[in-house]
């Protein structure tokens, strides 16, 4: 072979070598669904649609495609829509979507301290894993009593730095009922895992008659965050 011609070659393939070094490559990579690359504006919102179950892709049984570029019919539409209520995704970001509301129930009686006064209050419903952020709260509950006498019943609604105070008496006197219904409402401000708890204690007790009992309680916290509020006047 004439040196001219093997320079030639060489000259060429070092050429070459020197292109494949200088130009990247095209890559297209994927992850959840093989239809849609990572180099997509819309890759990462796909994959949470994926994750959070709102869809299982668009041809099964392989289910391992999107189809980015396709419309989206009624009826798929009724799918997502279900898969985004029953998974309860439709805000990933915290536990608590706007407009909804946290709920703790205890329909149980829960019989309080018989000392004549009690130290120390029965925790009656707790609600934690709050995210931090503003709440209007509610709680009811009822107090009974069997007894001959009349015991009076402290309930304490407390969350934060808030606190707010219910007594009820309920007993046999003449003026007093053998039931009452009581009820506390109060605005906290929490931090994450600050929680909500309603607890209760009796005075007053005889041990002979029995303790009042605490039944049908129900607490509940509103976020207020994005709640407009309007002033209305005469």
């Amino acid at each position: 072979m004439p040196a001219s011609d093997h320079k030639r070659r060489l000259t060429a393939f070092v050429v070459a070598m020197a292109v494949l070094i200088v130009t990247p490559l095209a890559v297209v990579a994927t992850t959840e669904f093989t239809d849609v690359p990572t180099s997509s504006v819309h890759h990462d919102n796909i994959d949470w649609l994926k994750d959070a179950g709102v869809t299982s892709g668009c041809n099964p049984p392989a289910n391992d495609e999107y189809c980015p570029t396709e419309s989206v019919t009624r009826a798929q539409m009724a799918t997502f829509m279900r898969n985004l209520a029953e998974n309860q995704v439709v805000d990933a970001a915290t536990a608590v979507t706007a407009g909804t509301a946290l709920q703790g129930i205890r329909d149980d009686s829960v019989s309080l301290d018989d000392a004549p006064n009690s130290a120390s209050a029965e925790s009656i419903v707790t609600l934690s894993d709050l995210p931090a952020g503003t709440y209007a709260v509610t709680a009811t509950w009822g107090a009974s009593r069997s007894g001959t006498t009349t015991a009076r019943v402290v309930c304490n609604l407390t969350g934060g730095s808030e606190e707010v105070r219910s007594i009820q008496s309920v007993g046999s006197d003449p003026g007093y009922a053998l039931q009452n219904s009581m009820a506390s409402t109060m605005a906290v401000e929490l931090s994450a895992g600050d929680p909500i708890n309603l607890s209760c204690h009796a005075e007053n007790v005889t041990p002979a008659t029995g303790a009042p009992n605490i039944i049908d309680a129900r607490v509940v916290a509103y976020p207020t965050a994005g709640i407009e509020s309007n002033t209305v006047s005469e």
